[in-house]
């Protein structure tokens, strides 16, 4: 549960850098694009502590 919170907050300060630089504007499918780099920081998070 940790991870996944952890996850999110990542992601979550990822965004908030991408809009700001504008990259978000051309991203395909934003929530797609979101919800993959939210399980990639998850599992990496998890790889790290529980590794």
């Amino acid at each position: 549960m940790v991870c996944a919170l952890l996850g999110i907050v990542f992601v979550a300060v990822v965004r908030s850098v991408l809009v700001k630089t504008g990259v978000d504007a051309s991203l395909p499918v934003p929530v797609i694009v979101y919800l993959c780099m939210w399980t990639a920081a998850t599992l990496a998070i998890w790889l790290v502590w529980l590794g």
